[in-house]
């Protein structure tokens, strides 16, 4: 199982290390991550200026209106990730209708359909890209393996992602 596991990741890493536009390498980041984890809402955040947040890519438009969510309430597991830099690399919410957390984000999401939600810290050794979130209708819709998958996936996806950006930014 572990090098089944390994192959994928290499296969992954492969593929993502071959798109050189930012759109194809978004497009690809979250076509990867929703079959990796087992979630076929997939959402990802990249990061601005001054602690902002703006949508990117998306498996489906429900991802996006959770996404969206986050970024109109200033609230949710990834401005969580974002306030804390050197805090965990992911925030898992088991169900959104009992966690306390961030109550101006959870009303909403709930309404769109949303249950359980993982969060993954797309960052480099200096900092923070952004985020990848999938999205869940089943509450403790991510156990362990789920956490597991979408950190190493973060840890793929970060470095090729970081590159291509600041490739158009220069």
């Amino acid at each position: 199982m572990h090098g089944q596991l390994a192959r994928e990741f290499a296969e992954t890493t492969a593929r993502l290390q071959n798109r050189k536009r930012p759109g194809e390498l978004l497009d690809a980041i979250v076509e990867l991550a929703a079959p990796a984890v087992g979630c076929r809402h997939v959402g990802l955040l990249l990061c601005g200026r001054g602690r902002t947040l703006r949508h990117a890519r998306s498996t489906d438009a429900e991802a996006a209106e959770a996404d969206q969510v986050q970024i109109a309430v200033r609230q949710g597991p990834c401005w969580s990730c974002l306030a804390r830099p050197d805090g965990p690399a992911e925030v898992l919410v088991d169900d959104t209708v009992d966690d306390p957390r961030w109550p101006a984000w959870n009303g909403p999401v709930v309404e769109l359909g949303v249950r359980s939600v993982l969060s993954s810290r797309l960052a480099t050794a200096d900092r923070t890209i952004g985020f990848l979130t999938w999205y869940d209708e089943l509450p403790h819709g991510f156990g362990p393996d789920s956490v597991a998958v979408a950190h190493l996936l973060a840890l793929h996806a970060a470095v090729p992602l970081a590159h291509a950006l600041e490739h158009t930014l220069n």
